[in-house]
């Protein structure tokens, strides 16, 4: 029994894979592009978080200390409203407490 062999790639800074050697250019690519994928949208949500938590810290009412939390942002009727054009921000009850955001269009460096 022989033991497939492995092949440690460094796609970017953070993105590390294994590719086996048997998979084809096309699934290796398709691989690749899966994973990259991935990593782009968990920095565009992080970068979306850090944006509405801002939001909310400064101009909700009352002001929220400490950690954000379901409940905190539930009792003060906090939500991200997102519109039919595309654009989202940030309401407490009804009223737009930030500026409006499209999509989530924030550029993010790989």
């Amino acid at each position: 029994m022989t033991k497939k062999k492995i092949f440690k790639a460094k796609v970017s800074e953070r993105i590390d894979v294994e590719i086996d050697p048997g998979m084809s250019i096309h699934q290796m690519n398709s691989f690749l592009m899966h994973k990259m994928n991935n990593e782009v949208l968990a920095d565009q949500l992080k970068a979306k978080d850090k944006i509405v938590e801002g939001i909310v810290r400064e101009h909700a009412l009352p002001k929220i200390k400490g950690p954000i939390t379901k409940g905190k942002l539930k009792w003060r009727g906090i939500s991200l409203g997102i519109h039919k054009n595309g654009l989202w921000c940030v309401m407490q009850r009804g009223k737009k407490i930030g500026p409006e955001y499209k999509g989530l269009s924030i550029v993010v460096k790989i």
